[in-house]
């Protein structure tokens, strides 16, 4: 199925990029607040692309829509997230940036549509404008559950040739960073 569903993407257009450097660290992508409309994989094939590239991913799970408990989880995971490069939507990073400055030594990439105030982090916008009947539906769900979730292009589910190109290209800065950077390995 996971052959598949990348062979699938390679057909669209979306080759390997040669020679692309790697990341010492692995990349690891924030879950976002889910629903029984938008459970599995919230990523989609962006992060098995990339481990086909060989970047190291990680998908580091969050409790389901409890904002409290994200924290809890992120504080006590701090030690383990420490020395990586942290992905998330823009919803994520505003529930729990104030607990991000326990994890040391990590990069952040906020992939928002819009422009985040703090430059201290990586902004990664997506220039796509795709819809999903069910992102939709999980949209209206967390509404009526009192959260706030994503715009759907910041899930990068089905992004755009450009968008892909533009997010691999972040991914080898991340690992000039490292490269450049011995105290981080």
């Amino acid at each position: 199925m996971l052959t598949q569903m990348i062979q699938h993407q390679l057909d669209l257009g979306f080759a390997l990029k040669p020679n692309c450097l790697l990341t010492r660290r692995p990349l690891v992508f924030l879950s976002p607040a889910r629903s029984l409309f938008f459970y599995k994989n919230p990523w989609g094939w962006i992060i098995h692309i990339l481990f086909e590239h060989g970047y190291k991913i990680d998908l580091f799970q969050l409790p389901f829509q409890n904002i409290q408990q994200q924290k809890i989880r992120l504080n006590k995971n701090a030690a383990e997230l420490s020395k990586k490069h942290l992905f998330m939507d823009s919803v994520t990073y505003e529930n729990l940036k104030d607990e991000f400055s326990e994890i040391q030594m990590s990069t952040i990439t906020v992939i928002s549509t819009d422009p985040i105030s703090n430059s201290n982090y990586f902004v990664f916008k997506p220039q796509d404008s795709k819809f999903s009947v069910t992102y939709w539906l999980h949209q209206k769900w967390c509404a009526l559950q009192g959260l706030k979730t994503p715009n759907y292009n910041e899930m990068l589910s089905r992004c755009s040739e450009s968008t892909w190109y533009q997010l691999l290209d972040h991914c080898v800065h991340l690992a000039e960073i490292d490269y450049q950077d011995d105290e981080l390995i």
